[in-house]
């Protein structure tokens, strides 16, 4: 009951984050974790933003696939581009929720999100190619537009 308070109150006070991370520290090093509720609150954690929370949670070892590409989306709806490279450097992220993220990022007009993305190594000719769809780009603005069709031109290759 303590490490879920502790998870919640991170992001009450941005300075104490630190302390939040060493008070989680103490709770799971005395045992009093229960892994189910280390997993449910993973996606909350990355609400906060705060990386070193995420980075110690998810270092516990009781994080399932769902609960990363859940806090995955978590991140990139409130901008934590540290968070989105961690977590899809976790190598679980699947091609679905960076797909949806993609997308959901583009109806914003996120554009930090999607260069983050593009910057990870996403598969960028599938999410192009989907985002691009005549129907889809009616609804975008059109600075993502602009965004897309420019790396659409940089990933094509060349002709001889």
């Amino acid at each position: 009951n303590a490490f879920k308070n502790a998870i919640k109150d991170i992001g009450v006070l941005s300075e104490a984050r630190n302390d939040q991370v060493q008070v989680l520290k103490f709770l799971h090093s005395k045992g009093r974790v229960c892994p189910e509720v280390v997993d449910e609150l993973f996606p909350e954690a990355a609400s906060c933003c705060s990386l070193a929370v995420v980075e110690f949670i998810h270092s516990t070892g009781f994080i399932s696939t769902e609960s990363v590409n859940e806090a995955f989306h978590n991140a990139a709806r409130d901008n934590c581009v540290e968070l989105v490279r961690f977590l899809y450097n976790t190598g679980v992220v699947t091609e679905k929720s960076i797909e949806e993220i993609f997308l959901n990022a583009a109806g914003r007009g996120d554009l930090y999100v999607m260069e983050c993305l593009f910057n990870l190594g996403c598969n960028c000719e599938m999410l192009l190619e989907k985002t691009l769809e005549k129907d889809f780009t009616r609804t975008l603005c059109h600075r993502v537009v602009r965004f897309l069709k420019q790396k659409q031109h940089a990933h094509e290759k060349p002709t001889r």
